[in-house]
């Protein structure tokens, strides 16, 4: 296909060689051999093969950098399920310990109602793997379920009294979760959009 058994590379320099022997832009003479000595196959044939061994190196990494991507939203899917069943745990086995009788102070309870349910909401909605309106909306329902299910199991606790001022921190506290994870959802999916498109 080549003559004399040489590779593209070099029949393309070759060529590009006595191509380009009668041109000047007034820097080269009419050689083909520019100031410094060296003729355009040298100089073309040294960028092709930087090239070619930059080209590997950048398809290495691309190609590294989007399975690496796919690795973790894998994981972050099962992370997410991992801390909500944690979150669970805390809630309906350590919170009907004794200890957690008056465990945190009357005004700051609410905040950490809200703080817990945000949490467990975002994990409800990472792990669901929906986006969207879906997404909060199985988020903040999981939340309210749960929350439901909490001031029902305080009632056989002794120390412990149902309150729907608890019950409104969580719904709070899970809306704020699973809006802030859409928000960072939506912005993480078009950030991947536009790098793959660019």
């Amino acid at each position: 296909m080549f003559p004399s058994g040489q590779k593209p590379v070099s029949s393309a320099l070759t060529f590009l060689d006595s191509g380009f022997a009668g041109m000047t832009d007034g820097n080269e003479p009419e050689s083909g051999k520019n100031l410094r000595g060296w003729g355009n196959a040298e100089i073309i044939g040294g960028r092709a093969q930087e090239f070619a061994a930059g080209e590997w190196v950048g398809i290495g990494v691309w190609m590294g950098i989007l399975v690496l991507r796919r690795v973790l939203e894998r994981h972050l899917r099962v992370l997410a399920m991992l801390l909500a069943l944690a979150i669970l745990f805390g809630l309906f086995v350590l919170g009907a310990q004794p200890f957690a009788v008056g465990l945190i102070p009357v005004p700051w309870d609410k905040v950490a109602h809200a703080g817990v349910f945000a949490v467990l909401a975002a994990t409800i909605g990472l792990a669901s793997g929906l986006r969207g309106w879906r997404m909060v909306l199985l988020a903040v329902g999981g939340a309210l379920l749960v929350g439901v299910l909490d001031e029902w199991h305080q009632v056989i606790l002794p120390g412990r009294q149902v309150g729907l001022d608890d019950l409104a921190a969580d719904v709070v506290g899970g809306l704020i979760g699973a809006l802030l994870v859409s928000r960072w959802l939506s912005g993480y999916a078009a950030k991947s959009s536009s790098s793959r498109s660019g």
